[in-house]
């Protein structure tokens, strides 16, 4: 899939295919209602994409043993302070989970989700 680089740069590089990117601030699916904000949501910071090689995958030469190529995707790690407390907690999410801030500041998260 060919991404439309004028239109990224017009809405911004949370509307291009991979747009999380280390301290991007993102909000989870279930403090989204209709687009709007819930009472208690948070905003969170991504910090990275967590990955496990996968063993004993098949190559040409038969079956390799190294944990190298290809990985499986566990989640997405974000952070964030959370209560009166302000605590530090982290989390791991799956990537579908998370929505941009920005695109739920602007109210724009239906064109965003229909991308």
């Amino acid at each position: 899939m060919k991404e439309d680089k004028e239109f990224i740069e017009r809405r911004g590089p949370d509307w291009a295919r991979y747009w999380l990117s280390p301290g991007t601030k993102v909000y989870h699916r279930d403090h989204v209602v209709d687009g709007k904000l819930t009472d208690v949501a948070f905003v969170m910071t991504f910090d990275q994409i967590i990955k496990k090689p996968v063993k004993g995958y098949k190559t040409e030469a038969g079956i390799s043993k190294e944990p190298r190529k290809p990985f499986r995707i566990v989640g997405a790690e974000c952070h964030w302070l959370a209560g009166i407390a302000q605590t530090y907690q982290k989390g791991l999410f799956h990537t579908n989970e998370l929505y941009p801030a920005s695109v739920i500041a602007s109210e724009s998260l239906e064109d965003w989700l229909d991308r």
